[in-house]
Order: C-alpha cells, then structure tokens, then sequence
C-alpha cells in the first residue's frame, strides 16, 4: 500500500492509501484499491462507536483495538483518463476523530498509435499508411497481412506516409493462396517501447489487385511465367499493361 495521507489523534493515527491493481491503457482506465487503515499506538484504544471512511465508503469498527495496525475498510474503483486524483477517509468514534486526504499520482497510460489511412491497389505497387503517433520516443511498425490468414510483412521504424513494397515472398505466397484476381489485405501499426510492444492500432484493410500474368508449364505444372527488365544493372518485375477504351491499364 501507497499511503498518501495520516491522521493523528490520542493513541492512534488513521492512513489512507491506495494500490495499483491494473491499467487497461486502450481505454485509459486504472484499477485502484483504496485502504483506510488503523493503527494504535497505544497498548489498546477503545471507544463506545465509530466508523471509518476512504472514498465514498464507510464501515462500522469495533469498540476495542489492541496495539497494530487494522485495515478496517477497503474500495476498488476506476479511474479514467487520469493520472492524478485526490482522495480522503475519515476515523470517527466517540473517543477520537480526524480526517486524513492525499493525491494519488498514477503512471501515464501507454498507447499504441492510431492508424489514419492505409493505401494500395496492387501487390506489386507501393503501399503507405499514415498515422498518429501516440508517444514521440516510441518506435512504430507498419505490419501488412491477409487479415486472418497470414502476417506479410513488418517495416520497423516506420515514418507516416512512408512507401513500401511487399517482399518477394509476400506476393508470391498470395498468387500461390488465391485463384482471385484480387484479395484483401490489411494494415496496423505496432508501437514499441524498447522491446516491450505497448499495443496495436485499430486496423484498416483495403482490396488489391493481383498481377497473375502470363503462365508456364513446367514438369507438367502451369507457374507464373513472370517477365523482368535490366534497369541500372538490377532485374527487376515487368507488369504489362493493356490499352482498354483508350486508357492503360494493368494486365491481370
């Protein structure tokens, strides 16, 4: 227990104090224990009738107490969207009284960033996603998947607005998981603390086209027959586009 305030009268003195019993940070709520506490200096202290109080709840005592300290009443509550609340009990009998209040200072809630927009029409393109960030020393990663399925790829250190592309592998376990010519993917960002993840975004999915291209057989088994081009001295992906009612488009 955390004590944040004491009373002191004749023979005894009254605490209260609280624990941290949790934090659920997406919701911004702190689970709180508050505790009024008794604590008899004396050999013994006893009065005809008393109560004891921290929050909103108050006990009846006994009439006697031996030399100790008794946690005579306890309150769970919730805090929300806070971090600092100011708290008081009270001991009341007919030999002594007083009243005892503090501050409660509890840590900053920890949450993950919030993700804006997420952007991409085709496998082989650019992806970006734009965010908030929720804590400037925090590191965010943008991690695409197939909602449910199977998690893509992760870009640690992400920058808001940044592009990216799917790895090799990425596209080609999604043209080997579907005969569609187009599947949804989704998009969230992690927010970490060093190595500790804090939490993930709400996610955000869109629907993107798949460029099967042409096919080959080969040992009997029709692959994706995939044509390249030398730019700079590196291979890269050619994706053929067809002339349909006077616009280019990407051949799928």
């Amino acid at each position: 227990m955390v004590v944040v305030g004491t009373a002191y009268m004749n023979g005894c003195n009254y605490q209260i104090g609280y624990d941290l019993l949790g934090t659920d940070n997406p919701n911004q709520i702190h689970y709180v224990r508050l505790y009024g506490v008794l604590n008899v200096t004396n050999s013994y202290i006893a009065w005809s009738r008393g109560t004891a109080g921290v929050w909103d709840t108050t006990v009846t005592l006994a009439t006697r107490y031996n030399q100790g300290s008794y946690t005579v009443v306890t309150r769970d509550i919730e805090v929300v969207q806070e971090t600092s609340i100011v708290i008081s009990g009270s001991l009341n009998t007919s030999f002594v009284s007083g009243t005892a209040s503090g501050t409660i200072n509890l840590p900053p809630f920890k949450n993950a960033s919030v993700l804006n927009t997420f952007t991409g029409s085709n496998i082989n393109g650019n992806f970006s996603a734009t965010y908030t960030k929720s804590n400037p020393n925090y590191e965010d990663r943008l991690r695409i998947s197939i909602p449910y399925v199977k998690m893509l790829n992760t870009y640690n250190n992400y920058v808001s607005g940044q592009q990216v592309q799917l790895s090799n592998s990425s596209i080609e376990y999604i043209k080997n998981y579907t005969d569609d010519n187009t599947i949804v993917l989704g998009a969230v960002m992690e927010t970490w603390n060093g190595s500790t993840k804090i939490g993930d975004s709400n996610g955000i999915t869109l629907e993107c086209s798949i460029a099967k291209g042409n096919k080959i057989r080969i040992n009997g088994v029709w692959k994706d027959a995939i044509p390249y081009i030398r730019v700079n001295g590196q291979w890269k992906e050619a994706t053929p586009y067809v002339r349909v009612n006077g616009v280019w488009k990407e051949e799928i």
